[in-house]
C-alpha cells in the first residue's frame, strides 16, 4: 500500500486544514487491517496539523512505527484531553 500523502495548510481563518491527496474514491473497500492502518495514519496526520505542520507530508503504511512515534498518546481538543488507545486490537473500545 502506498503512503498517505497529505498537505497541511491553514484555512482562510488561520485554522489548520489538511488536504489528503491519495485516498480512493467513493465506496472504497478496505479489509479490517487496512482500515486500522488508515486510521492510525490519519490520527498521526491530525496530530501534525494541530501542532503546526505545514507543507506536504507522507505517512507510511507502517503502523508500528507511527504508533511509537506519538508521544504523549493523547491529543488536546478545545476544553478537554481525549486519550487515544493506540494499541486497540478490535472488539469493544470501552
Amino acid at each position: 500500500m502506498q503512503p498517505l500523502i497529505i498537505t497541511h495548510t491553514v484555512d482562510w481563518r488561520g485554522r489548520p486544514l489538511s488536504i489528503v491527496h491519495n485516498l480512493p474514491g467513493l465506496d472504497a473497500e478496505f479489509p479490517p487491517d487496512r482500515l486500522e492502518s488508515l486510521g492510525r495514519q490519519l490520527v498521526y496526520a491530525a496530530h501534525d496539523a494541530r501542532t503546526g505542520a505545514r507543507g506536504e507530508h507522507q505517512y507510511p503504511d507502517d503502523a508500528g512505527v507511527l504508533r511509537h512515534e506519538m508521544t504523549p498518546a493523547f491529543f488536546e481538543y478545545p476544553g478537554e484531553a481525549v486519550p487515544v488507545d493506540m494499541d486497540c486490537e478490535g472488539g469493544s473500545h470501552d
